[in-house]
């Protein structure tokens, strides 16, 4: 394992007198980052914040990140005499009193847990009506309100604990810069994130793809936040002489993938953006973290590099050939790559394999206002996971099992999913070892 980012020195972004242009805005930023990290990140994609207030780049002295140990506490698993198992699992939120609210979005169904694994009700089914979904996304709360994102039906719906639905609200998509945004989480304040869709078009362009994440009431233009790299290493497909269907390449693709990350915390009163470059040299792997308000105004930002970890030759000539074999069956695929060597050839003159993988593979906001990064997955049985705290100060790095996923997450305790013997998901809860006396 690999520890995550040692930090640069600290240096502050005062505010602009007059507000600024996007343009100008994103060279501010791109500049503050070179003069912070040298010759570390020279890309004008490290980062696209559009600054908008006060933004502090900080860190704490150069120093050996503290080791902390979690243990495994609760699992909870499906009922073994049912024919079939839990489908994926989406959200995990943890209430006020402790029980657990988990989305299933291949039911459409949503489950409520006690601290002990055993199941309480479960409520949600598939529709049009209240309560009823066409299209599983996003949860989060809003005070003691649950809210779960029907993201083909554009509309919120609102749960009170017990399940029952309290209301609905629309959600339909703008228009932004040429971007189709479309809503996908309920912040504070009556307030949407927007993610742009990246249409064929763009994705078969040679530009960079970058597509905005902006904030917004409904009945109002969103603001953008940051606009963000993204869909970096996907392949798109020709499809009679046009843009046709896209290859992403899975896991692999996921690790070497230096797309933004924008999540928000699970109550909604802030979004956490992280931008992670593909490094250009073995010592220029860099992370900018910022912190915003719900309304989208920054407040927090550090910018951390560490050595990189190379991609090895093995890894690029598996994502490559993994590609080219989708490609082929995809479609006009055999009409358009007649061998293996054909589809190797297209895929190599489309993309370029990074020689280093990013900085992080994951991030996840906490409820406690922690932000927990996943380090570098180097296919070892364990990846070190780096905890900040509310101030993005380093607080300690923790090793996870490499097939578990955080969900839900405090200083203390992660829950989490991960599959079992039998490749059922399992719910998983990681607690923090008290330090010995």
């Amino acid at each position: 394992m690999r520890t995550l980012l040692a930090p640069l020195e600290k240096s502050q972004v005062r505010r602009p007198a007059q507000p600024v242009s996007t343009a100008t805005a994103v060279g501010l930023a791109h500049d503050i980052v070179v003069a912070a990290a040298a010759r570390v990140c020279r890309h004008s994609l490290c980062t696209g914040l559009l600054l908008s207030g006060v933004v502090v780049a900080t860190s704490s002295v150069s120093a050996q990140i503290p080791a902390a140990q979690f243990d495994r506490r609760t699992t909870i698993i499906d009922d073994p005499a049912k024919e079939e198992g839990w489908g994926a699992i989406g959200s995990i939120l943890e209430s006020a009193d402790g029980t657990l609210y988990v989305t299933f979005p291949s039911e459409s169904v949503i489950r409520v847990f006690a601290r002990n694994g055993s199941m309480l009700r479960k409520f949600g089914r598939v529709g049009a009506g209240p309560g009823e979904f066409s299209g599983m996304g996003a949860a989060g709360w809003r005070g003691d309100t649950l809210w779960v994102h029907d993201d083909n039906g554009r509309r919120f719906n609102l749960f009170l604990r017990s399940g029952t639905p309290a209301r609905t609200v629309g959600a339909p998509g703008v228009m932004l810069d040429g971007f189709g945004m479309e809503p996908s989480t309920l912040l504070a304040g009556d307030r949407f994130l927007y993610r742009g869709q990246l249409s064929a078009a763009r994705m078969a362009s040679k530009e960079p793809r970058v597509v905005p994440v902006a904030v917004g009431l409904l009945g109002s233009p969103p603001i953008v936040i940051v606009r963000t790299p993204t869909a970096g290493l996907t392949l798109v497909t020709p499809h009679r002489g046009q843009p046709g269907g896209t290859l992403s390449g899975g896991t692999l693709a996921q690790r070497l993938s230096a797309d933004g990350i924008v999540r928000t915390a699970p109550d909604g009163r802030s979004i956490i953006s992280v931008e992670r470059p593909i490094p250009r040299s073995a010592n220029s792997a860099v992370l900018t973290i910022t912190r915003f308000a719900a309304d989208g105004t920054p407040s927090k930002r550090v910018v951390l590099t560490s050595a990189a970890m190379p991609v090895s030759q093995r890894d690029q000539d598996a994502f490559v050939a993994m590609l080219a074999n989708a490609a082929r069956k995809m479609g006009e695929g055999p009409k358009n790559f007649p061998s293996t060597a054909s589809a190797i050839d297209y895929v190599r003159s489309q993309l370029t394999v990074p020689a280093f993988y990013p900085a992080a593979s994951a991030m996840l906001p906490g409820a406690d206002g922690t932000v927990w990064l996943r380090g570098l997955d180097d296919g070892r049985p364990m990846v070190e996971w780096t905890v900040l705290n509310s101030e993005l100060t380093r607080l300690f790095r923790v090793p996870l099992p490499r097939e578990y996923t955080p969900r839900y997450a405090t200083g203390d305790r992660v829950w989490g999913t991960m599959k079992d013997e039998n490749d059922i998901p399992t719910i998983v809860e990681y607690s923090r070892r008290p330090p010995r006396r």
